[in-house]
């Protein structure tokens, strides 16, 4: 590829910008329908046999959904278990390294450092950013 002049790259900043604040402003625009249309449909729907509601308009329909999910309540579980005396039946125990046990072995044994700084691993990422002021290679 070959290198592009600094207009070329001015011109795709602007249109990026531009593109970029119009798809927030209509990223914002479209939450504050959502915002009116959850507010209609909660007050003036009709519910179904599974608990949605649903406001109908000339050619579609708004559709609040009802979503239920279901979790055991583990200290529940445990204060029945217990009582019944089959607690060791069910429960499970999870043998985990901690990485603050390892740094603190670490501080109490300096010759073990090397090893340890070893087991960290970098991950690394890129984030693209417009920055609107000249800082970096700034030649003309």
């Amino acid at each position: 590829m070959e290198k592009p002049t600094k207009e070329y790259i001015e011109r795709l900043l602007k249109e990026y910008q531009e593109a970029k604040e119009f798809a927030d402003r209509a990223t914002a625009r479209s939450e504050e329908y959502k915002k009116s249309l959850v507010a209609m449909v909660k007050d003036h729907g009709v519910h179904d046999e599974k608990g949605h509601k649903w406001l109908p308009g000339e050619t579609g329909q708004a559709k609040y959904e009802r979503r239920v999910s279901r979790r055991m309540n583990l200290g529940q579980a445990e204060a029945w278990a217990r009582d019944l005396g089959i607690w060791d039946q069910i429960k499970e125990v999870i043998e985990v390294t901690s990485e603050d046990n390892v740094l603190k072995y670490g501080w109490d044994h300096p010759e073990h450092n090397d090893t340890i700084s070893g087991f960290f691993e970098e991950k690394e990422s890129w984030a693209f950013k417009v920055v609107n002021t000249k800082s970096y290679d700034d030649e003309d």
